[in-house]
């Protein structure tokens, strides 16, 4: 498991923030997004899905994000939800 996080510009250019650093009034439990992936990607798992934020990634005109596989953060860890508002 990945604890450290590697930038390489050919996958994500973009300028990343940790959690600690900025404030979101954006609520996916409260949205119904969760439930929704829940029922998308795990509909027969009656444990809980958790969302926890690590980080906000800002794009400028420039940047770019390509599909690749996240390193897991820990044991139960079945993916990233990315927003892109």
């Amino acid at each position: 498991h990945g604890r450290r996080t590697v930038f390489d510009d050919t996958v994500r250019k973009a300028r990343q923030l940790k959690a600690s650093e900025f404030s979101v009034n954006f609520c996916p439990v409260k949205l119904g997004i969760l439930e929704k992936v829940k029922q998308k990607l795990l509909p027969n798992d009656v444990a809980p899905l958790i969302l926890e934020l690590l980080s906000l990634n800002v794009y400028e005109s420039d940047g770019h994000f390509r599909p690749h596989k996240d390193t897991p953060r820990s044991d139960d860890m079945v993916g990233t939800l990315i927003i892109c508002l």
